[in-house]
């Protein structure tokens, strides 16, 4: 079992990088209360835009000049300016043909970048290329011009049995 983790105020955090030292491996996904109030702020606002949830997973879109659209996701979605994928958005050329997909595994959903040229960002962190990350309720994910929200549905998810 591993040890909890320390969870280092902002004031302590900034004292360890005034003091030259680098955030510790352990804590490297641990993001500032500011980038975290910024994306709540951003999430709530898109939702509040919405009107009622989705009863499936989805993904709300967002385009730079449009109101939010919940999209389902069901087994899966790619998005990209191809005509091929789920979701395309053929206007932005900051996105890639195939930009990134979701997919779903025993109820559990995952985004994977699909080698795009300019990244996809998940809670303004960036998503490596061909590795999937776990999506969680209320996820703000980035690509291109677009903002996009995974909503989960209003059936929670499984949890994750070990295998």
């Amino acid at each position: 079992m591993n040890a909890p983790l320390e969870i280092l105020s902002d004031d302590e955090f900034n004292t360890l990088l005034a003091d030259g030292i680098n955030r510790p491996p352990a804590l490297s996904h641990l993001r500032s209360s500011d980038q975290i109030r910024a994306q709540i702020q951003t999430v709530t606002a898109l939702l509040a835009d919405l009107g009622p949830l989705p009863d499936q997973p989805s993904l709300l879109h967002r385009s730079p000049d449009g109101p939010p659209t919940p999209v389902p996701i069901e087994a899966g979605i790619s998005v990209g300016r191809s005509a091929s994928c789920s979701l395309p958005l053929p206007a932005d050329s900051n996105l890639s043909k195939r930009h990134f997909a979701i997919t779903q595994t025993e109820g559990h959903y995952f985004i994977s970048d699909l080698n795009s040229t300019n990244g996809t960002t998940v809670n303004s962190q960036p998503t490596p290329p061909g590795q999937p990350r776990h999506l969680l309720d209320g996820d703000l994910i980035a690509a291109g011009h677009h903002l996009f929200v995974f909503l989960a549905g209003k059936h929670p998810p499984p949890p994750i049995l070990a295998h």
